[in-house]
C-alpha cells in the first residue's frame, strides 16, 4: 500500500487512478474510509474547508485498493468503527452520512469484548 505525499497544499497522486482517503472528523469520530477514483476523491477531500485527521492511499487497480481496504480493516482503531464509503456516495463539504456508508466494525471492541470474557470466567 502506497501513501501518497502531501506536502504544499497539494495531494501529490503520481497518476494512480484508485485511491483511498482515510478521514477522521473528530475525536468521537468514525474512520471514514473514501473509495474511489482518485480524481473524484480528491474533490471530496479538497470540498472540506476543516481541519481534520487524513490519511491518503493510492492504487494502480481497483483490486489493489479493495486488497489494501481489508487489511487496513483488520487493525483495531482507536475510534468509534471502520466506515467504507464510495466517494460516488458522498456529498461535497459534508460529512459521509452513515447510512450510505458500509460498518466494517472494529477488531478492538471485539477483543475488548473477548477479554472482559475471559477476566469474568477467572472470578
Amino acid at each position: 500500500m502506497e501513501k501518497a505525499i502531501f506536502e504544499n497544499e497539494m495531494i501529490n497522486t503520481k497518476n494512480k487512478p484508485y485511491s483511498a482517503c482515510w478521514m477522521v472528523f473528530g475525536r468521537k469520530g468514525n474512520c471514514n474510509i473514501i473509495i474511489g477514483k482518485t480524481v473524484e476523491v480528491k474533490k471530496y477531500w479538497e470540498s472540506f474547508d476543516i481541519s481534520f485527521f487524513f490519511q491518503w492511499f493510492i492504487f494502480d487497480t481497483k483490486e489493489q485498493m479493495n486488497v489494501a481496504i481489508e487489511e487496513m480493516i483488520c487493525e483495531p482503531t482507536p475510534y468509534i468503527t471502520w466506515m467504507i464509503y464510495d466517494v460516488e456516495d458522498c456529498i461535497p463539504n459534508t460529512y459521509p452520512d452513515e447510512k450510505r456508508g458500509e460498518n466494517r466494525g472494529n477488531t478492538r471492541d471485539e477483543m475488548f469484548l473477548f477479554k472482559k470474557l475471559d477476566d469474568e470466567d477467572e472470578d
